[in-house]
């Protein structure tokens, strides 16, 4: 006989589940008294013989599983002596036998005698044949044979008949009816959509269970009923809710268990009749809670009334069963959860809970009734969830329940609360608030007086020259007197056409003291690019180095590269800022392909300096390591706190962060002890040496990207310096949230969080309706303060999109910033930061717009559609898949890019498809895109010549994921997906491969196979001839 609907469905899940015992059901009662081991053993034997459904073998035909009818077993009850200390070990570890295909009974009993008058009787089925109405059934028919009433024979109906119905229904017109209704009701699902996030759980890890008690009103009957709807329909309502706000998605599917209405006929029958059915919530559109409730319940109820049927057959219905994670990602069940009775005469029989492994979902709300009280229960997988996500959702629940009881029929609108009272006054008084915001004299103010107080004192070390702050004052007040005398508007923006340089610090100071705001400029981006941003900005003059580098069409201020002499004298140079003025304009990705410039007052970027001073405990002893790109928020404060305290900045040279080596000489030499790296720079300097030897360093800041546990234990480690995890888009002034990694090991299985707001700034997890969120439920990260940027150049809808009003915090007509990021509370008030909510990815540190970059891809001739991802096998590139009418022209394209992008936009993989792949919805399924490969370009010569470039293929391409025979001799690797950290870590296998001292410059000077082997060869061959 084939398997039922129902017994195909489990059968299927159970293939995925690493033993199967997850889908075993088990009762267990103690007995006491005189107990007939024989005659229960007998009793058993009988019941199974009495239903077939017990004992059958399952045998697979032509890939279709049947089960096929055995003959009845002589004896069944295996008796075993055990002590009571022993007995929840002995329980676990029988209940976690699976069954297996050849199995010829589905069921197996155990009595675990502790004496002569106390015995545990453990009954364990196999899911396939029984279902929680049947237990009841099993143990009466168990008691009456014990107690030898006679069952007169019949021919009444059995699980293999119900099987037959069903094939019937099946084909007849009402099933063909529900078929159609579940195919509607589905249809668009994600089939690998789960409840936790697709990117835990392991095939290599089994599913645990742990489970959190759920709180229920007492009076749940009299208050659904108030609103008119089922307790059930009540808790499906708040569960989809919940579970809604949880996933931040419309879509969610919950299961609940349906009894076939056709049961009755079957009443005296053992088998599995429970149907898991699917409910699929309404839209988070809809108007109000009282129809979004009643939506819930007429659903609920149109699944009841069309069950019987494979869910699997009816389309997209179906979910796609993934190792490691169940096959349901949640489910709602109410039971009657009392036990069913087993009555054997002459002995007292007292049921005995215990907890089965495995789970059937990834999250279980059951909602059960005995003795009349109702109990909730949470269920989760713990390799899915963690104890305080499953703990939110579960307290989410509670709250959701109580207030879609209160509220259905008043009207209310579907916006719901997930934080109760408590955690919202906790949020909003506590965790969301930094400390008080830094207010004092303006940034060139402090750096006079700091000039004042110590002329003589280093302000700024660059290579083999230093200048002390009175040459530094000098050196930009002249700057400012050369700015001055161009009579620019008051409040003009003046753009830094430099490099990092001890120029560009006294340049920045000359604008400031002007009264003016500097925008810096990224001298290796595409001239036009440079062009639009000097042009949207309306910069008005520009300072150089260099008057190869002065922009066409404004008037130029030529810095010298060092300070002027001690007799040099100027006018002194100081407008005084107003804090709300524009300090300083920073670029950002934008969503067109153009940059978007924020503008930062001074009221922000001054308390964010002293903010560090203060919460650091920094001043006048320090050395700050400025290396991060002058184009980059992060530098500001990397030179200017140093010289608002006193303290001395350390001017890295131009290519320092592309060699770690050159870095920790820097670090050691100048003794620096403030530093900062973004996470990637940061892994690939550990790559290269795990003790720095810095014995000065003693703060180690990390910002830009996520912060892995590892990374950050491995820093402490190297250096001895305490580590600190930064957080905050350019819009909020560098950094919004901090948090101080505490001395010993870090938490196990997590990254440290983004922690708290710094003085001045508030933070929110808010949920899609603009809700508080409590801790756990994932949210989009708002941010506000005295932090915040004024606003976009030329960009007023974008500037009112993302800086909107505080409608959370109770200080009223404030603003806040719209990170786009994904966050969630910790339990104890710390931030953990998830990733990017929209198209904006981070790629070694930088912000990217997808969409941006794709528009540019767009605009190349004889591309028709285009997608720009990062594919998670190559997490450190941009990717650009392009649909084209006559195939891709990789080279003329990415020289189109480099002509329209900056180097760190530029796709490192050209990809051409035959078209864009969708998902179900319709929309770009970016988890269907090929793996980029290195290709080989039309013309390109593929074949390494000699020993050392074999050898130097095998390295790049082990670098790049490429097969040696792929990767061009001649193409130059950043063309094919190079970045500065595959740069570092090829550098590094080079010195290993060859033992010689290579320049990480080489591999910018030779950007080819071919070029580097020749150059590499030429230092082997002078190395020996020393020798």
């Amino acid at each position: 006989m084939p398997l039922s609907v129902q017994q195909r469905a489990v059968h299927v899940a159970q293939q995925f589940v690493s033993d199967g015992a997850g889908y075993n059901v088990a009762v267990a009662y103690r007995l006491t008294g005189a107990l007939d081991e024989g005659r229960l053993d007998r009793a058993l034997t009988e019941v199974v013989r009495r239903q077939p459904q017990l004992r059958v073998q399952l045998q697979e035909e032509q890939s279709v599983t049947y089960q096929v009818l055995q003959p009845a077993p002589a004896s069944l009850l295996r008796t075993t002596d055990v002590v009571a200390d022993d007995l929840d070990a002995h329980l676990t570890a029988l209940c976690a036998v699976p069954f297996v295909a050849e199995d010829s009974v589905r069921l197996r009993a155990h009595l675990l005698r502790q004496h002569e008058a106390a015995a545990l009787l453990l009954i364990v089925f196999d899911h396939l044949a029984v279902d929680a109405p049947s237990l009841p059934v099993f143990l009466d028919q168990l008691s009456r044979a014990y107690a030898g009433v006679a069952e007169p024979e019949t021919d009444g109906p059995d699980y293999f008949s119900y099987v037959r119905w069903q094939q019937d229904f099946a084909a007849s017109p009402a099933g063909r009816a529900a078929q159609r209704f579940w195919q509607e009701s589905l249809d668009g699902v994600d089939p690998g959509c789960g409840i936790a996030p697709s990117t835990v759980g392991s095939a290599a890890v089994e599913p645990r269970v742990a489970s959190i008690a759920v709180r229920l009103p007492a009076d749940l009957d009299a208050r659904a009923a108030r609103i008119e709807v089922t307790p059930f329909s009540a808790c499906m309502a708040a569960y989809t809710l919940v579970l809604q706000h949880y996933t931040r998605s419309d879509d969610v599917v919950v299961a609940f268990p349906g009894v076939d209405w056709r049961r009755p006929r079957y009443r005296h029958v053992v088998g599995l009749f429970s149907d898991m059915l699917r409910l699929r919530a309404p839209c988070l559109a809809t108007p109000s809670l009282a129809e979004y409730v009643r939506l819930v319940q007429d659903r609920v109820m149109d699944g009841v009334e069309h069950q019987g049927v494979a869910l699997a057959a009816a389309g997209s219905g179906g979910r796609m069963i993934q190792p490691g994670r169940p096959p349901l990602p949640a489910v709602l069940s109410f039971n009657d959860a009392s036990f069913p009775l087993l009555a054997l005469p002459g002995v007292v029989s007292e049921p005995v809970e215990f907890a089965t492994r495995g789970s059937k979902a990834e999250l279980l709300l059951s909602i059960n009734l005995r003795g009349g009280v109702l109990t909730g229960r949470l269920d989760y997988c713990t390799n899915l969830f963690q104890a305080t996500e499953a703990d939110a959702i579960a307290r989410g629940f509670e709250t959701v329940l109580a207030q879609l009881l209160a509220d259905a029929d008043a009207g209310a609108p579907l916006t719901v609360r997930l934080a109760d009272p408590e955690t919202e006054e906790r949020i909003l008084t506590d965790w969301s608030v930094g400390p008080p915001a830094h207010t004092g004299p303006g940034i060139v103010e402090a750096f006079r007086a700091c000039a004042a107080d110590r002329p003589d004192a280093l302000a700024l070390v660059a290579g083999d020259r230093t200048v002390s702050y009175a040459e530094l004052d000098r050196w930009s007040n002249l700057l400012a007197a050369e700015i001055g005398a161009l009579s620019l508007p008051p409040g003009s923006v003046v753009a830094l056409c430099m490099t990092r340089s001890a120029a560009f610090v006294a340049a920045v100071l000359a604008v400031l003291r002007c009264g003016h705001a500097f925008l810096p400029v990224d001298m290796e981006q595409p001239a036009n690019r440079r062009s639009f941003l000097l042009s949207d900005a309306a910069a008005g003059a520009a300072v150089v180095t260099a008057t190869a580098d002065a922009p066409a069409g404004l008037p130029v201020v030529v810095a010298a590269q060092a300070p002027p002499p001690a007799g040099s004298a100027a006018p002194l140079t100081h407008v005084a800022a107003d804090p709300a003025a524009p300090a300083y304009l920073i670029t950002t990705s934008g969503t067109t392909g153009l940059p978007k410039t924020a503008v930062v007052p001074h009221r922000a970027i001054l308390n964010h300096l002293r903010f560090k001073q203060h919460e650091f405990g920094l001043d006048r002893t320090d050395r700050f390591y400025f290396k991060t790109s002058p184009v980059f928020d992060a530098s500001v404060w990397e030179y200017l706190t140093p010289l608002v305290i006193g303290a001395a900045v350390v001017v890295a040279p131009a290519h320092a962060h592309r060699d770690p080596a050159l870095m920790h000489t820097e670090l050691r030499t100048h003794e620096v002890s403030v530093a900062q790296f973004v996470p990637t720079l940061l892994g690939a300097m550990l790559a290269e040496r795990s003790d720095w030897d810095c014995p000065r360093l003693r703060w180690l800041f990390c910002g830009g990207e996520r912060l892995t546990r590892e990374t950050a234990a491995a820093a402490a480690a190297a250096t001895r310096a305490r580590v600190v995890n930064l957080y905050g888009p350019s819009e909020t002034t560098i950094d919004a949230t901090f948090h101080v990694l505490a001395d010993g090991p870090l938490e196990p299985d997590a990254d440290p969080p983004i922690g708290r707001p710094v003085a001045g700034m508030r933070a929110y997890v808010l949920g899609q309706g603009g809700q508080l969120l409590p801790p756990g439920f994932p949210g989009e990260l708002h941010v506000g303060g005295v932090g915040l940027a004024l606003g976009y150049v030329n960009r007023d809808e974008l500037t009112a999109k993302v800086f909107v009003p505080d409608t959370v915090s109770r200080q009223g007509g404030g603003r806040l910033y719209r990170t786009g990021d994904l966050a969630r509370w910790c339990g104890d008030g710390d931030i953990a930061f998830l990733g990017r909510e929209d198209g904006q990815v981070k790629v070694r540190g930088l912000r990217v717009e997808l969409e941006g970059v794709r528009r540019v891809v767009l605009r190349f001739p004889g591309i028709v559609d285009a997608l720009v991802a990062v594919h998670p096998r190559r997490p450190d590139a941009l990717v650009a898949y392009a649909v084209t009418l006559d195939g891709l022209d990789a080279a003329r394209l990415r020289a189109h890019l480099a002509g329209e992008l900056p180097a760190e936009l530029v796709p490192a993989y050209l990809v051409a498809i035959d078209r864009i792949p969708t998902g179900n919805t319709g929309k770009a399924d970016p988890r269907r895109l090929p793996v980029p490969e290195v290709g080989l370009p039309v013309g390109a010569d593929a074949q390494p010549r000699g020993v050392v470039e074999r050898k130097l293929a095998d390295l790049w391409a082990r670098a790049l994921g490429a097969a040696p025979e792929r990767l061009p001799r001649d193409v130059p690797l950043f063309a094919l997906g190079a970045s500065s950290m595959t740069l570092i870590q090829v550098h590094r296998e080079i010195r290993r491969e060859f033992a010689v001292e290579v320049p990480v410059t080489d591999l910018f000077k030779y950007p080819t196979v071919a070029a580097l082997a020749a150059a590499l060869t030429e230092r082997l061959d002078r190395a020996a001839r020393r020798d």
